[in-house]
């Protein structure tokens, strides 16, 4: 097949359903899939085209647009659309890509699950999804024999991946984030530490960082600065002669009697207890 958007450069590989009809009896089918490559003048602008699309940037630099949301595109992206609405993408220079376009009873809950990590995925690893891809376009190159079962279990091989990868990424990058905070705090417990501070330090909103401070540590950002602020200080008073409101301060308590009231309320007895029981 020639594919109809100008832009196209020579050497494109374009596939349609070998199938030839959409059945409704398997979870996913392919409409259309293939690889281009392509300059400044290809621009795709629709306002429905009765399908989803994954694209993966193997070069180059492009762009998309749906739901009002403007997405930068490089190499190593992939992109996922929901084509039932107006979208638009293409590149301003040049890129290089692989799609598919794909349906079928599964698609639309798939998208929505994929989405929670974002249309565009950004993933160091993206091999595992870009590897299923790929055996599917090999399937049509080499005219292998095939059947809409097999079809529909290598396109949820391919979204599973995509998802599996976009959740490993946003959870082993959580958890970096969350380390380094929580060496941040343990150095800096002295200073008025605040959500808003911490969420500024690591350039993420308040809301983001709380829920993603909770999720990885199941307490929140405050609760576990007191509890740490409060670890702190009984060491404090262990080893050392500070005063109460000495020790208030050093454990970063903005006054004497906040730090006695958190303190009992914690521990179950006053800090000149705690000192005097040891």
């Amino acid at each position: 097949m020639r594919p109809h958007d100008p832009g196209t450069l020579p050497g494109f590989v374009i596939y349609a359903n070998i199938l030839g009809h959409t059945p409704s009896s398997v979870p996913f089918y392919p409409l259309f899939l293939g690889e281009f490559k392509c300059n400044s003048q290809y621009s795709v602008d629709r306002k429905s085209y009765d399908s989803f699309i994954l694209i993966y940037v193997k070069s180059g630099e492009g762009y998309a647009e749906a739901q009002g949301n403007y997405y930068p595109l490089q190499a190593g992206d992939i992109l996922l659309l929901d084509c039932y609405i107006p979208h638009k993408y293409g590149t301003n220079t040049y890129w290089e890509i692989q799609w598919i376009h794909f349906d079928g009873p599964m698609a639309r809950p798939y998208f929505d699950r994929i989405c929670k990590n974002g249309q565009l995925l950004r993933i160091a690893n993206h091999y595992p999804a870009t590897h299923d891809l790929r055996k599917l376009l090999r399937v049509y190159e080499t005219g292998a024999s095939t059947s809409d079962v097999l079809l529909s279990k290598q396109i949820t091989d391919l979204l599973n991946s995509v998802i599996l990868s976009g959740d490993n990424e946003r959870l082993s990058h959580g958890a970096t984030i969350i380390d380094d905070c929580v060496r941040y705090i343990s150095s800096n417990l002295d200073k008025d530490i605040s959500v808003e501070q911490l969420a500024k330090e690591f350039s993420l909103s308040p809301y983001y960082f709380s829920r993603l401070f909770k999720q990885e540590t199941g307490v929140s950002p405050h609760k576990y600065l007191v509890m740490v602020r409060l670890d702190f200080s009984r060491y404090i008073l262990r080893t050392s002669n500070l005063t109460i409101k000495e020790t208030a301060f050093r454990c970063g308590f903005n006054s004497e009697s906040n730090f006695c009231t958190r303190f009992r309320s914690t521990f179950g007895m006053t800090p000149q207890e705690f000192r005097k029981s040891i």
